[in-house]
């Protein structure tokens, strides 16, 4: 490791320290993370929200009242699946 003079390292710390620059990259990569997000939770409550008691009767179809599935049957009374 190189040794500073102590008059160079003086001089050094009594330099003004200018504030951090933001540059416009790191302004637009934010506001596209921050547009990505929001949208991503717009979405997944509009998904959430269509999904309600509608889909719920649709469902109620395939699961019986038992709460247990109901095995499709043909008209002979075999089961479809698995003969």
């Amino acid at each position: 490791m190189a040794k500073i003079k102590p008059k160079a390292l003086l001089a050094q710390s009594k330099q003004k320290k200018s504030p951090t620059q933001i540059g416009v990259t790191r302004i637009i990569t934010y506001i596209v993370l921050g547009a990505l997000a929001v949208s991503s939770v717009y979405y997944a409550y509009q998904y959430w929200q269509n999904k309600g008691p509608a889909a719920a009767v649709a469902a109620e179809g395939v699961i019986g009242d038992n709460g247990y599935q109901s095995i499709p049957v043909c008209e002979h009374g075999q089961p479809k699946y698995g003969h």
